[in-house]
């Protein structure tokens, strides 16, 4: 976990239709490229995203499954 402002805090990739985590990172990007490879790995193209507005949540669209990052905070 990366410290920010006296907070620990890391990210994770979570499968939105399971809730299943797939993957844990000290940075967002570093979730997002772990999603970049996912894509590349499966014979996709490219990553899609979009704002769930209802929830305030950005969704990603990976060609095998529909996921979100999350922070994780640890207080």
């Amino acid at each position: 976990m990366t410290p920010i402002a006296g907070k620990n805090v890391a990210y994770r990739v979570v499968n939105d239709y399971t809730d299943e985590e797939l993957f844990c990172a000290d940075t967002a990007r570093d979730c997002l490229e772990w999603m970049k490879n996912e894509i590349s790995n499966g014979g996709y193209t490219r990553l899609r995203c979009w704002v769930d507005k209802e929830r305030g949540v950005t969704l990603y669209d990976i060609g095998w499954g529909i996921m979100r990052v999350e922070e994780i905070n640890d207080n």
